[in-house]
């Protein structure tokens, strides 16, 4: 069996839970969470960089059997909507030749989504016959070492939610096999019917606004209208389905209703505070070598030269991209035994960290790339306000 402690998942997937249960509980139930963490993740929640550092897959397993066995009372039935959620919170980390195909080629890109979210694990796609009006593919994942039956739980909600937000109408998704209860692999396999409903139900930049709280979402929470037979689908015309949403709110502040009364000193240690977070975002952000104990990987930083005002640090399998001024059109690319690696975007906001998955880089054979790599030099071009401008970018090592 493999060491547990090199599995590791996307800061993302933690990130989802944490704001899950504080959409269901509030904000004291997730301190109650957070105070379960080991002290060195404890203390990685309040980092700039939560979302892009990598955490053991213990952690998540644990999150996920507090939240089920504590803060659920043993339903079940919250592991699905974990999976649900994650799916919504962080559908704009997609890459876009992603979200754009046809639903069963999308499953075909499923071990570039693993890739993005988690470093372990083989995973494989089955397309399985039509059914009438149905589509249908099996999704085979082989992990060397064990997974809880709550994390395959949690995996068949993100599948039923990602359907769902690209405009199709789950007809069942299920796992057949099971490599918790014995079995040689857990095979999940998802039905849906083929006639797409809808545009997206939700774009990137609405996701991304709602990562970042500054939106309500809305979460397809039931398909009203669907037949349940694959000849009822092809020969009912009149009955269209329809989507049903439950409107949830992103949170914005903290609910501050139980703070005592007004006192002289509560301005003075928020303003303490806040003046102590813009030096360490300023020292995070300027400093050419990151020095964080509670990072076990390298993060390799580069010397950026050209006309794009930006910052480039490699944390595998990602790049982080952060500039000044908002981007467009950025494409970002290097060569690996003599194969070039290119990966295009759409927007890259001004004064964000921006993630760039090396699992998400093709070559012109569209081929995908292997994760561990560290590009030794990077080129990045994009058209700013003004025009189009470029840099190339030169490893200058790790910590």
């Amino acid at each position: 069996m493999q060491d547990n402690t090199k599995n590791k998942v996307n800061g993302a997937i933690i990130s989802s839970r944490l704001t899950f249960v504080e959409k269901r509980w509030g904000n004291a139930v997730k301190q109650k969470l957070i105070n379960q963490l080991p002290l060195k993740d404890r203390k990685s929640v309040d980092s700039p960089v939560f979302d892009n550092i990598w955490f053991e897959f213990s952690t998540l397993e644990l999150f996920d059997k507090i939240i089920l066995e504590d803060f659920a009372n043993g339903d079940s039935a919250v592991l699905r909507d974990l999976g649900r959620f994650s799916a919504e919170f962080n559908f704009w980390r997609l890459p876009d030749s992603v979200t754009s195909q046809k639903a069963e080629d999308i499953f075909k890109n499923a071990p570039r989504i693993n890739v993005i979210f988690q470093n372990f694990g083989d995973c494989q796609v089955e397309i399985l016959p039509d059914k009438g009006g149905i589509k249908q593919v099996a999704l085979i994942y082989r992990y060397e070492t064990a997974v809880s039956e709550n994390y395959c739980a949690s995996a068949l909600g993100y599948f039923e939610k990602l359907l769902e937000q690209l405009g199709f109408s789950v007809v069942e998704i299920k796992e057949t096999e099971c490599q918790s209860k014995g079995g040689s692999a857990h095979r999940y396999e998802v039905s849906w019917v083929a006639q797409q409903l809808a545009e997206k139900v939700i774009t990137k930049e609405e996701s991304y606004k709602s990562f970042k709280g500054t939106r309500e979402l809305k979460l397809p929470s039931t398909v009203t209208n669907i037949s349940n037979t694959s000849e009822d689908l092809l020969t009912s015309k009149s009955s269209k389905p329809e989507i049903s949403y439950t409107t949830l709110k992103a949170p914005l502040t903290i609910d501050r209703k139980d703070s005592p009364k007004f006192n002289w000193r509560v301005p003075i240690l928020i303003g303490l505070i806040l003046i102590t977070s813009i030096v360490g975002l300023a020292q995070w952000l300027f400093t050419p070598k990151i020095e964080d104990p509670t990072l076990k990987e390298k993060i390799y930083t580069y010397n950026c030269v050209g006309n794009l005002s930006l910052t480039l640090r490699l944390d595998k399998p990602y790049l982080l991209v952060n500039s000044k001024e908002e981007l467009t059109n950025l494409v970002t690319s290097f060569e690996d035994k003599g194969k070039k690696y290119s990966l295009k975007t759409k927007t890259i906001p001004a004064n964000a960290v921006i993630e760039l998955s090396l699992g998400e880089f093709i070559n012109t054979n569209n081929k995908t790339l292997e994760a561990e790599l560290v590009p030794d030099v990077v080129s990045l071009s994009a058209e700013t306000v003004a025009e189009k401008q470029d840099c190339v970018c030169k490893s200058t090592g790790g910590n």
